[in-house]
């Protein structure tokens, strides 16, 4: 396998190898009641306080990519936390403009499975996002391919006496490049698919994705460019590859600004103002640091 062809550089994927946690699987209430059988497919990062996820002042994106359940593609669900970026990181942030651009990805959990069929991976969505997290809190970037569809009606209807899921929680995104509307899902076509992979190459390199579970390490260290010229798993399978691929697009949303705003009201005003002048420290206006997050996302 040639190295130059894999998508992250050598330094980026020893960077990340070195910080590798082994996640851990705890047996949870809302899988038992519910008779789902998630051991050997679920993992959360051993630091993650299972206790304090509800809290209203954390904020999560789940990136979801399908598959049938029958012994092949995997279905994976990858979770990641919206949290501050160090302050000693900043620097390698390419062209920051805004404070949200001070503010990473961190993965917390991982499931992983190519034995559940889709309404029971929809049962397992659903208990996560809504049962085991705050659904408030919790953004949902689901790749709309085959089966994106009938995942989605699987999440209005499980569990039909007592379903709380709601559509707000789907992120949008424009189907095709010249789309006026957004719709439910992310669609990863020919046309757009280098576009989402150098991104995720870059968020990683500027620190604003941060991977740490094993297999997910496996995967893209064996991720780029395929003698076709598309990109995708050059040793095995590239699910949880690509379902951070998606997700780096989530970065350019309103539902991450509108997330970044709220752990704004946390940040102490100090931190804050370091941000502020972290972000316009080439600025030439007067010094006028007020902006509005929504006017950089248009």
């Amino acid at each position: 396998m040639a190295t130059s062809s894999i998508l992250l550089e050598g330094a980026t994927l020893d960077r990340l190898i070195r910080n590798q946690k082994d996640f851990i699987y705890e047996p949870l209430d809302v899988f038992e009641e519910s008779s789902i059988t998630v051991k050997d497919h679920l993992a959360f990062h051993p630091d993650l306080d299972l206790e304090s996820i509800r809290d209203s002042n954390k904020f999560y994106v789940f990136s979801i990519d399908i598959a049938e359940g029958n012994g092949g593609d995997y279905s994976v669900i990858n979770m990641f936390q919206i949290i501050p970026m160090e302050k000693k990181y900043w620097k390698y942030v390419t062209e920051p403009g805004a404070i949200q651009d001070l503010f990473k990805l961190e993965q917390i959990g991982l499931f992983r499975s190519n034995e559940h069929i889709i309404e029971d991976f929809a049962k397992i969505a659903y208990l996560l996002s809504v049962d085991l997290f705050n659904s408030e809190n919790v953004k949902l970037v689901i790749e709309y391919n085959t089966y994106g569809s009938a995942f989605i009606n699987k999440m209005r209807t499980v569990f039909p006496k007592r379903n709380e899921f709601d559509d707000e929680a789907i992120v949008r995104f424009k189907h095709r490049h010249d789309a006026r509307t957004f719709n439910y899902g992310i669609k990863v076509k020919k046309d757009n698919k280098p576009i989402l992979c150098q991104s995720f190459k870059r968020l990683t390199e500027d620190f604003r994705i941060n991977i740490n579970e094993e297999e997910t390490l496996k995967e893209i260290s064996t991720f780029g460019k395929m003698p076709n010229g598309s990109y995708g798993g050059q040793m095995g399978n590239d699910d949880i590859a690509m379902s951070i691929v998606n997700c780096t697009e989530f970065l350019n949303t309103v539902d991450y600004a509108d997330f970044v705003e709220e752990l704004l009201d946390n940040v102490n005003e100090e931190d804050y103002q370091s941000m502020e002048q972290f972000i316009f420290k080439d600025s030439d206006d007067d010094g006028t640091l007020n902006f509005d997050i929504y006017d950089l996302l248009s």
